[in-house]
This record gives C-alpha cells, sequence and structure tokens, in this order.
C-alpha cells in the first residue's frame, strides 16, 4: 500500500474517533429509583407466597435465574422456582414474610442487593419462624422490570 493511503486511513481513523460520541461510562451507586423498583418487585414476591401463588411468588425471576441456598438447594431457571414453591406449599403455609435490604448498589442495567428475611409459617407440627440474609443480582429486562438473576442465602441466627 502507498504510503500516501496509510496516511489516509490513519487521518481518517483519527477523525471517525474524533466525532465519534464519546462513551458514557455507567454511574454505579445507590439508586432510589432502583431501590424502589426492587422493593416493589418484592412486594409482589410476598404477597405470591402469602396467597400460595406459586407463578407471582417466581415471576420476581429472570428465566434464566440461577439460585443457590445453604443445604443444597441450587435452582437454575424461573421455572424450577415455580416448581420448588408450588412443592414447598403442599408442606407448609407462609403466614407473614419481611425483607429488609441492607444495600443496593445499582449500575446500568445491573444491581446488587445485600439483605435479610424474616419469614413465618405453619406446617403440620406447628407454627415456626425462619430468619435469613441474601446476596441478589437483579438485572433489568428490556421492559424496564427489574428481576432476580442470581441469589445466593442462608439462614441466620
Amino acid at each position: 500500500m502507498p504510503s500516501h493511503s496509510r496516511e489516509l486511513l490513519a487521518s481518517a481513523a483519527l477523525v471517525a474517533g474524533a466525532c465519534a460520541p464519546a462513551s458514557t461510562p455507567a454511574t454505579c451507586g445507590e439508586d432510589p429509583a432502583v431501590r424502589a423498583a426492587i422493593a416493589t418487585a418484592w412486594a409482589a414476591h410476598v404477597d405470591g407466597h402469602l396467597r400460595q401463588d406459586a407463578e407471582v411468588a417466581a415471576a420476581v425471576y429472570t428465566d434464566d435465574v440461577w439460585m443457590r441456598w445453604e443445604g443444597g438447594l441450587d435452582l437454575r431457571g424461573r421455572e424450577a422456582a415455580r416448581a420448588h414453591y408450588a412443592n414447598l406449599y403442599g408442606t407448609m403455609r407462609i403466614t407473614a414474610l419481611a425483607y429488609t435490604s441492607d444495600e443496593v448498589l445499582a449500575c446500568g442495567d445491573v444491581a446488587h442487593e445485600t439483605g435479610r428475611f424474616d419469614e413465618a409459617y405453619e406446617t403440620t407440627e406447628g407454627p415456626a419462624t425462619y430468619r435469613g440474609h441474601y446476596k441478589e443480582m437483579w438485572k433489568r429486562g428490556e421492559d424496564g422490570t427489574w428481576r432476580v438473576h442470581q441469589a445466593a442465602g442462608g439462614s441466620l441466627p
């Protein structure tokens, strides 16, 4: 390639780079709007559990969610979560459930949440309670809805 052609290509690359829109880095940190959207999603999840509606309870998850819980629970996919909840409702009834978000850090279409929850339930053996902690990775879908994409957690004393 002649030297003037290389110079033209180099100049064109410089001009194209200078005229290209600057990429705006995602702002990461606390975002009240994301925190509110996540709180709304948790409220619907709780409502599903209290009504023993596995479909509504599992709607908080992405189609390809991956959940790992203490004791070896490893669920992959919203359908697996729905089936797990439907099975769970056959052995117990959740009577109260409250989530407390300790931290939500949003970065673009992803948010990380750390929190805990308190649950009361009834079985054939009587009433019981469970306290747990969790770490969630939320993703914002094309429709703007925030859903849990990855989840992990366990019990609290």
